[in-house]
């Protein structure tokens, strides 16, 4: 029971202190559970880094999406070096399910959900006849009130996707 008091008290010490980063827990959740801590600096790869340039470049992406699915403070990571450096210096270990919730096929669907809502068209369920009910009154190209004939409509969407009417004198 004593590692548990103890595993307790470096929670609470690495949630206390804005400062204080436990590089002896996993980074990306600073929890102690049943699941075993993986240390690329204890493989026997030649390119020892390539674990940590994987981990620290898909969390900065995931920050700068604002979806980091872990409450850290990845400035903690870097001491001037870089994340990945700081992170060898440390020998820093993350458990698999927390490496796997930053991966390149979860960043991947994080991108394109982003593209897809900053893309995305007003929903199907406006019709035309919604979209033509105009306040505009003078013609968009010479600024005349309507002539006999009246305006014909055009509508645009804007970058923020909200729908502007313009009328149209022919």
């Amino acid at each position: 029971m004593a590692s548990n008091s103890q595993n307790e008290h470096d929670r609470m010490e690495a949630s206390a202190s804005h400062q204080y980063f436990n590089w002896k827990l996993c980074i990306l959740c600073q929890e102690h559970n049943n699941q075993p801590l993986q240390c690329p600096a204890n493989s026997l790869r030649k390119d020892i880094g390539a674990g940590y340039s994987y981990v620290s470049e898909n969390l900065k992406h995931f920050n700068d999406f604002n979806c980091l699915p872990f409450n850290i403070d990845i400035q903690l990571l870097d001491d001037g070096t870089g994340i990945g450096n700081t992170m060898l210096k440390n020998r820093a270990s993350w458990h698999k399910s927390c490496r796997d919730k930053i991966s390149n096929e979860k960043l991947e669907r994080l991108r394109k959900r982003k593209i897809e809502d900053s893309t995305e068209f007003i929903s199907a369920k406006y019709r035309r006849a919604s979209l033509l009910k105009s306040t505009v009154s003078n013609c968009i190209f010479c600024n005349e009130p309507a002539g006999l004939d009246g305006l014909h409509r055009a509508s645009t969407f804007e970058l923020d996707f909200k729908v502007r009417n313009y009328a149209i004198e022919l």
